[in-house]
This record gives structure tokens, sequence and C-alpha cells, in this order.
């Protein structure tokens, strides 16, 4: 295995890791968290992904 490709591993981890302690903080602090409306893609075709989720948000 190359070097670098260890570290983008591990790199990628560590985004998993912030997003899950993002959502599961952001789900504590508004118990009633709910979608208003559909998740906006990127459009990318290379580097698909989620560019926007609007959420209503309540304690």
């Amino acid at each position: 295995m190359l070097p670098g490709a260890r570290v983008v591993v591990d790199i990628a981890a560590l985004a998993r890791l912030e997003g899950q302690v993002a959502i599961d903080t952001l789900v504590r602090r508004f118990p009633r968290v709910a979608l208003a409306g559909d998740p906006v893609m990127n459009g990318r075709i290379n580097l698909r992904g989620v560019e926007r989720v609007p959420l209503e948000l309540s304690s």
C-alpha cells in the first residue's frame, strides 16, 4: 500500500466521524428535526453529493 493511500482512508474515516457527531448533536439539540423539502444534489458526475438538505428545527 502506498503511504498516500493510507492517509486518504484516514481522512475519509475522520470525515464520516465528523458527520456522525454533527448529526447526533443536531438531533439532540432539536429533537423534532424534519425535512422541509427534497435534498438538493450538486449535479456533478464525478463527485456526486448533496449540496443542501432543507430542515425544519424545533425543540
